[in-house]
């Protein structure tokens, strides 16, 4: 069965800079920036591309969407679960210094 994570409360817990780690990690690469953010991009070994904003801030009106958006690239493009995905980018990553350099 697939799942596609479409809540809004879920979506907005990932953190920006996480995401960009998690891309790092995963072999994605910074490709161009959009506006205040960037967009990053892959192929798998199948030459399924792929391209994921990270947007610099959760503050954005349609963070969550964006966020929406992004799993089902993530997911296409790795083979994996939405579930899976989600799961690396709230528990999974080592705790990151957010702006006012608190750890979180």
């Amino acid at each position: 069965m697939k799942v596609t994570v479409r809540d809004s409360h879920i979506l907005k817990t990932i953190e920006p800079n996480v995401l960009e780690t998690y891309l790092q990690i995963n072999g994605w690469h910074k490709t161009r920036q959009f506006f205040e953010g960037f967009i990053w991009s892959k192929k798998n070994d199948a030459d399924q591309a792929g391209e994921v904003l990270v947007p610099p801030h959760r503050e954005f009106d349609d963070f969550a969407e964006v966020m929406c958006d992004n799993l089902k690239a993530l997911e296409a493009v790795e083979k994996r679960s939405q579930l899976e995905i989600v799961s690396d980018l709230i528990t999974a990553l080592p705790n990151t210094k957010s702006r006012d350099g608190s750890i979180q």
